[in-house]
């Protein structure tokens, strides 16, 4: 999931998956050079959570995250968000 400056929404976000009644998934979050409070939040669930994990790439354009994630993911199938 690209995360850029989404510290309004990022949590409900997150919850929103968190709460579903499965928990055969991942959630790499790559943090896009945010300026907000959303890398605290990102780094707040990575670590509350096994499922999430988290990266911040810094100076990449919007689009690297993509190509980015692809590699990190450890699952069968990808949904981005």
């Amino acid at each position: 999931m690209s995360v850029f400056n989404l510290e309004r929404y990022i949590g409900a976000c997150l919850d929103s998956i968190i709460n579903q009644p499965f928990d055969d998934y991942e959630i790499v979050l790559v943090n896009n050079n945010s300026i907000d409070g959303s890398d605290a939040i990102c780094r707040e669930y990575a670590a509350n959570h096994q499922q999430i994990r988290y990266y911040e790439l810094t100076g990449e354009l919007v689009p690297a995250e993509q190509s980015f994630t692809a590699p990190k993911k450890q699952g069968g199938s990808t949904s981005i968000m």
